[in-house]
């Protein structure tokens, strides 16, 4: 997985250097609304959403016009709560997520509408889970990590994200985006996968030329 993590970065990059006419950077945050996928064969059911907050930081190369490269990197506040057989729980899961988005931007004299999607990767860094069985409440830490019999789940995660947004001429933006887990973070049984939606507020500093 770290192989095709930096394989994507690496020709991304290069593809995005070789025909990009500008770049900008920029910031953003928001709040989302996560939930979990439990899967077991022949039955998947999704959490309830639990809301958290995003914050990050962008750098976005415009191919032209309309086509634009936007990797960047966020905090993202995961996770879920519901009920299960005779208790329930709440899961908060804190990643730091790589996003790879490609958008499109529409013609507009007043704002620039765009479209966008791409992959993902995420670490989890940290988190918490609370047990309530009605009898007694528990909550502790969430350890991420890569050994079965000290952590509670994997630090590594990827899924993919669509988006859509406004862009102002002032730099200011709003966005939806769509979030889908597309690797198990459990390490083994159950599949459990993060999914989110949420919406954010952007700013991006005024564009520079690529100097060729």
């Amino acid at each position: 997985m770290k192989k095709i993590f930096f394989l994507v970065c690496f020709f991304t990059a290069a593809y995005s250097y070789s025909f990009a006419q500008e770049y900008s950077y920029g910031f953003t945050g928001g709040v989302v609304f996560a939930s979990i996928r439990d899967k077991v064969p022949g039955h998947a059911e999704h959490s309830d959403s639990k809301v958290g907050f995003t914050a990050g930081a962008f750098y976005e190369y415009a191919y032209n016009n309309h086509f634009s490269f936007q990797p960047g990197i966020n905090f993202v506040q995961k996770g879920g709560k519901g009920e299960s057989d005779n208790f329930t729980y709440e899961y908060r899961f804190n990643y730091i997520e790589v996003p790879l988005n490609f958008l499109y931007y529409f013609k507009s004299k007043s704002a620039r509408i765009f479209v966008g999607a791409g992959p993902w990767f995420a670490a989890g860094i940290s988190g918490e889970a609370t047990i309530d069985d009605g009898v007694t409440k528990a909550t502790g830490d969430i350890k991420f990590g890569s050994n079965s019999s000290k952590d509670d789940f994997k630090t590594f995660d990827l899924g993919a994200n669509a988006l859509a947004g406004v862009k102002l001429k002032n730099g200011f933006s709003i966005s939806g985006v769509y979030s889908a887990g597309l690797h198990s973070i459990a390490f083994s049984g159950d599949k459990i996968m993060n999914y989110y939606y949420g919406v954010r507020l952007g700013y991006s500093l005024a564009p520079r030329q690529v100097k060729k």
